[in-house]
């Protein structure tokens, strides 16, 4: 598309001519969105506001221009929970804007999980001129701090800034997302009225150049004192940033020269058939004693197991990603950086000497669990489990190149407990594990990759993050479909210690939290397709459509869940 001077804004304001006038305002906005463009930002995401009204036209007349797509979300929670899975494989960092007050308050969950799990975010939220929220001016919060806690950093834009300060503001913040550590940047930015220019020609905006955001960490020399590892050690692979992920291929490659099990969560990659161990959840307390010591990449516990595998070893080397723990047992007697995994592990290569049988006993182990789990749920005569569903999407996602998104709580662990040998990509947000906003985020990772993308996701974690589904009109709906296991109510609880028999007269009220509610009639009211299944076959059918809406999978009831879960551990 031909790239033209921006549009005069209209002479008509409300309705009425407007008077011919100038805004600081609007130079401020131009100045910082021009600069992200020319930074290379692909995507952004607006929640409508009368503060942020000149950053808003802007981005629309950036996306006319073919500068960038441009997707606006009424609510601020789920457009900063799309702008995260926007990010989160790309590694591009996603503008993010509202207006001032709650609205800014309302992106600070996305904002955490971003934080936690490295993803680049530019969080643009506008404001009112300074103090007024000590004015008591409506609409106004303390807004340039907001997300300390869970930022790499934040920045302010004053009023009395010019747009050459505005515009390295924004530098300062894409170079901040884009560091070694990665993560959400807040820039808060004050805009005094008038906010929009009635007769203003602003410059075109530029065409990004090309903008390399690798940026190497710095890697620190191994530690020469490394501790021995014995002749039974054992490999952890968790949740690793997306651009941090070239580790893990090297710590499979040590796996297999050296021979050792090795423990993939699901996010972490296909599970490598010649050192993973599939059913590592049902198995790994019987096979593992005499456990010498544990390698960990990554933050890692989805299972309790884990906790009691690193409680048994005498060694634990942790790596972590730059700027974040991956010590969650505080069990690690040395944690070093993901960076330093490659010449570490190269290290360790010539003075390991693993027991021959070890890596053999597991894959035995591993293949009678699955065996049984594939035992246990063929003979299962209620509805289908969250077990069932997890396989049948993963089945069919490997099958098909398309992309699974597990929710967190009980979908993420089913798909744990049910991933296989060369399976699909599997993405979660598993920073916090917060079971809001999934339905956004999933919906952002199939757009970013333009792969169709499965949502396995609970009932509860569907009606929290139910408003996903709104798209505004003329916005092309994501290459999704949303697989819900509905089995009415909060199901993990009752596989913990609140599940046991004596808190059952509370448990329903304050844990199962069952709702009654039909969700394929929840799912249409948003104008989506959306239909119900009750058995396999049918999801099958279903799933083979490859039709973005939702599926919602009338669920083993919670106590048939929970036995069936049993069986499997016996």
């Amino acid at each position: 598309m031909p790239k033209s001077t921006l549009s005069r804004f209209s002479k008509q304001v409300a309705g009425r001519d407007a008077v011919v006038t100038e805004s600081a305002a609007t130079s401020l906005a131009h100045a910082c969105v021009q600069r992200l463009i020319d930074l290379g930002v692909k995507h952004a995401v607006l929640s409508p506001g009368s503060r942020n009204a000149p950053i808003s036209i802007l981005l629309a007349q950036a996306e006319q221009q073919g500068l960038l797509t441009l997707h606006v979300r009424i609510d601020e929670r789920e457009a900063a929970f799309l702008a995260l899975g926007l990010s989160k494989l790309s590694g591009i960092p996603t503008l993010l804007c509202c207006t001032s007050g709650t609205a800014a308050a309302n992106f600070a969950p996305a904002v955490a999980e971003a934080f936690y799990s490295q993803v680049p975010m530019i969080v643009l939220t506008a404001d009112r001129p300074e103090g007024a929220a000590q004015r008591g001016a409506s609409q106004t919060i303390r807004q340039d701090q907001l997300y300390a806690a869970n930022a790499l950093a934040s920045f302010t834009i004053g009023t009395g800034a010019d747009h050459h300060v505005a515009a390295d503001r924004a530098r300062v913040a894409w170079s901040a997302a884009c560091g070694p550590q990665r993560g959400p940047v807040h820039v808060n930015i004050h805009l005094a009225e008038p906010l929009l220019a009635s007769h203003v020609e602003w410059p075109a905006l530029r065409e990004a150049e090309p903008f390399d955001i690798s940026q190497a960490a710095d890697i620190d020399s191994p530690p020469l004192d490394l501790p021995a590892l014995g002749n039974r050690p054992v490999m952890v692979i968790g949740d690793i940033p997306q651009h941090e992920r070239n580790v893990v291929q090297c710590a499979l490659d040590f796996a297999v020269t050296v021979g050792i099990p090795v423990l993939m969560e699901p996010t972490a990659g296909s599970r490598d058939a010649r050192v993973a161990v599939r059913r590592h959840a049902l198995m790994t307390d019987a096979v593992s004693e005499g456990i010498t010591s544990v390698i960990s990449l990554g933050r890692f516990g989805l299972g309790r197991h884990l906790r009691r595998l690193c409680e048994r070893a005498n060694t634990h080397i942790a790596f972590a990603a730059e700027g974040l723990g991956a010590d969650p047992f505080a069990t690690a007697t040395m944690v070093l950086k993901l960076a330093q995994a490659e010449p570490v592990l190269t290290a360790l290569q010539s003075t390991l000497e693993v027991e021959p049988t070890w890596l053999q006993s597991w894959h035995t182990a591993d293949e009678r669990a699955s065996m049984h789990v594939q035992s246990v749920l063929e003979s299962t005569t209620a509805a289908p489990s969250g077990l069932h569903v997890a396989a049948e999407v993963l089945e069919f996602a490997a099958h098909h190149n398309a992309l699974v998104f597990a929710a967190a709580s009980r979908s993420i662990r089913d798909v744990d407990v049910m991933a296989d040998f060369a399976g699909p990509t599997v993405v979660a947000n598993l920073g916090v594990n917060g079971i809001d906003g999934l339905i956004s985020t999933a919906a952002g990772v199939a757009l970013s990759q333009q792969q169709h993308t499965y949502l396995l996701i609970g009932d509860i974690a569907f009606l929290h993050g139910s408003n996903g589904l709104l798209n505004v009109a003329g916005e092309a709906p994501a290459p999704l479909t949303v697989v819900v296991v509905d089995d009415n109510g909060g199901a993990i609880f009752s596989d913990l210690e609140q599940g046991a028999e004596e808190f059952q007269p509370w448990f329903e009220r304050v844990f199962g939290t069952p709702h009654n509610m039909n969700l394929v009639n929840v799912a249409r009211g948003y104008g989506v397709n959306a239909v119900g299944v009750e058995t396999r076959a049918e999801l099958a059918a279903q799933l083979a459509t490859r039709t973005p809406g939702v599926i919602v999978v009338k669920a083993a009831n919670r106590e048939q869940s929970r036995n069936l879960r049993a069986q499997l551990q016996s």
